[in-house]
Formats: structure tokens, C-alpha cells, sequence
């Protein structure tokens, strides 16, 4: 006995019904999740003084603002700092600084690094063993940077300083006095750096004997 047309459709509705409650079933496409926000971030850029004992701050805009962001300063090779902000310690001196700008979010992650900041050092400062004597001496320096960056010096003659430009001209009173050169690098927003020279003397000239 066949069924009529009126219960056939009865019971495909309610096989339907059943199909969608158990989920086996779906009328249109499936919802899809929302994508991830892409993570972004800006170059970073270190602001401060470039000297010891001075603040260096390394500031970024990223988004989204929910990321979690990392901070790490190298010395070359080396970390020598975390955080936004690192103090210029006096190993520093002469060398080059960057830091390292990490963002991570929804299972991505951007890495940036900064500009490069040289901390001023006054490197070397060198005099020959002897200076003669009636003769202008000068001393030869090594600084970094190597722009920006002006020196005044000092000499001192047996622990008296007796004169303050880059060059000093010997004389005769001066034979067998003990040398040394002070010499002081100096850049705006930077303080100060000293170097010494080595010891040396003044000699007779022309020789004698």
C-alpha cells in the first residue's frame, strides 16, 4: 500500500528536522571565523644622549595594540639590555649600540631593529717617547664618533699643567721633564669623555755628547 503524497512529504520533514538538529545538515554556507589582525610595526628609533650614565629610550608605533612587544639592546653581538630603556654604561664607551623591536600577535610576528648609536669615547691618545726640544709636540687621537665631536687638551709637566692647546713648544727649561697629555672629547648631548697619553720626556736637540 503506498503512502500518500501528503505523508511522503510529512515524513521527509521530519527526517530534515532531525539531520539539522544533530548538525549532519547545514542549510547554506558555514560561517567562516574572522581572520587574525595583521600585526604591524614602524621602524624603531632610539632617542638620548649618547654618553655614560645617560638614558637611551627606543620608541615604535605597532598594531594591533593588544601584541605583546619585546625589547632587547646589543653591544655587537651581544644583549646587554631589555626593556624600552637602557642606561649608557661605561663598557659602552666607543661602541655601537641598537636595539631589537619584537611584535607578536595571533600566531604572527614582526622583528625591527633601530638606528645605530656610537656612545662617544675617547679612544687613544698617543705621544712619541721622546720630544725634542725648541721643537712644537703634538699628540695624535683616536675618538668615536668620529663627527660631532670637539677636544681641548691639557699638558702637564711633572704633574703641573703648563699648557692647553693641541700643540706645545718645548724648550730648554723643559729637558728631562715628565710629559703626559690630557686630552678631553666632548659632544652635545653627550658629556664628556678622557683620555691620557703615555709618559714621555723632552731631550736635548741637537744632541749633545
Amino acid at each position: 500500500m503506498s503512502r500518500s503524497p501528503a505523508r511522503r512529504l510529512s515524513a521527509v520533514s521530519a527526517l530534515t528536522a532531525a539531520l539539522l538538529a544533530a548538525g549532519a545538515l547545514a542549510l547554506g554556507p558555514a560561517a567562516q571565523a574572522d581572520p587574525p589582525p595583521a600585526v604591524a610595526l614602524s621602524t624603531p628609533v632610539i632617542v638620548g644622549g649618547a654618553g655614560v650614565g645617560l638614558p637611551l629610550t627606543v620608541t615604535a608605533s605597532y598594531a594591533p595594540t593588544t601584541a605583546q612587544v619585546t625589547y632587547q639592546w646589543f653591544k655587537g653581538t651581544s644583549v646587554v639590555g631589555t626593556g624600552k630603556t637602557y642606561t649608557i654604561q661605561p663598557a659602552d664607551k666607543g661602541q655601537d649600540l641598537v636595539a631589537k623591536v619584537t611584535v607578536s600577535a595571533g600566531g604572527q610576528q614582526v622583528v625591527k631593529y633601530s638606528n645605530h648609536i656610537q656612545v662617544l669615547g675617547m679612544m687613544w691618545v698617543g705621544a712619541a717617547a721622546e720630544g725634542r726640544a725648541g721643537y712644537l709636540l703634538a699628540v695624535m687621537t683616536q675618538h668615536v664618533p668620529l663627527a660631532g665631536v670637539s677636544l681641548t687638551y691639557e699638558w702637564f709637566k711633572d704633574g703641573k699643567r703648563v699648557g692647553g692647546a693641541p700643540t706645545y713648544l718645548s724648550s730648554q727649561a723643559d729637558i728631562g721633564g715628565d710629559f703626559v697629555v690630557k686630552v678631553t672629547a666632548s659632544m652635545a648631548g653627550a658629556g664628556t669623555s678622557v683620555k691620557y697619553s703615555n709618559h714621555f720626556t723632552v731631550i736635548p736637540w741637537p744632541p749633545t755628547g
